[in-house]
């Protein structure tokens, strides 16, 4: 003597996006991740899962602001993957590439320090000195093999002597395949001479 109505709706399809501010960062360095989770809400959970090359993987979580926004500030020490996850949904794969950190300095009229920092220690990896032309750009004249510091695996140096003419400007170069295979080719701050 009941009689009613069902109606069946398909299930709401979940989604969440994930962008980065910049493609690459240099060791030490920061971007901000952020994208939009489908239910539009505030006060969502979105999960970030970071997977940096050779390393285990890491999961941090992050509230969605109004409209279902959200963003994390994150500094990547070596290439890192990384996806964001909503409920049963995930977003697509997006990679961080990473430069070592290089930085170049006169310590002396003819003599030039130079420090590479990364993750792992750049020590025995070969860098290029380079010294600007007009009308040429950077030339490389020089090439020179970094070695390691003692009780730190992170940092390599070398100290250089150079006799090239005054007011010369110098800047120092990692290749790609020096820095491969988790980092990009990377290059110091000028230094003249």
């Amino acid at each position: 003597s009941f009689k009613g109505k069902i109606t069946v709706t398909p299930p709401v399809a979940r989604s969440v996006t994930l962008t980065s501010s910049r493609p690459h960062a240099i060791f030490g360095g920061a971007v901000v991740l952020s994208g939009t989770a489908s239910s539009r809400k505030a006060g969502e959970t979105v999960t970030l899962i970071a997977r940096p090359a050779g390393e285990p993987e890491q999961r941090i979580e992050v509230k969605t602001a109004a409209q279902g926004n959200w963003s994390l500030r994150v500094q990547p020490r070596i290439r890192t993957e990384y996806q964001a996850a909503f409920q049963s949904a995930l977003s697509p794969k997006l990679t961080v590439n990473v430069r070592p950190r290089i930085t170049f300095q006169k310590v002396a009229a003819h003599r030039f320090l130079v420090v590479v920092l990364a993750a792992h220690s750049m020590a025995g990896k070969t860098v290029d000195m380079a010294r600007w032309i007009p009308g040429r750009g950077w030339v490389v004249f020089e090439a020179f093999q970094l070695t390691s510091i003692a009780r730190t695996e992170t940092i390599a140096v070398r100290t250089v002597t150079t006799f090239v003419p005054r007011n010369t400007k110098l800047r120092i170069f990692m290749p790609a395949a020096q820095a491969a295979p988790n980092y990009m080719a990377g290059h110091s701050n000028f230094v003249v001479k």
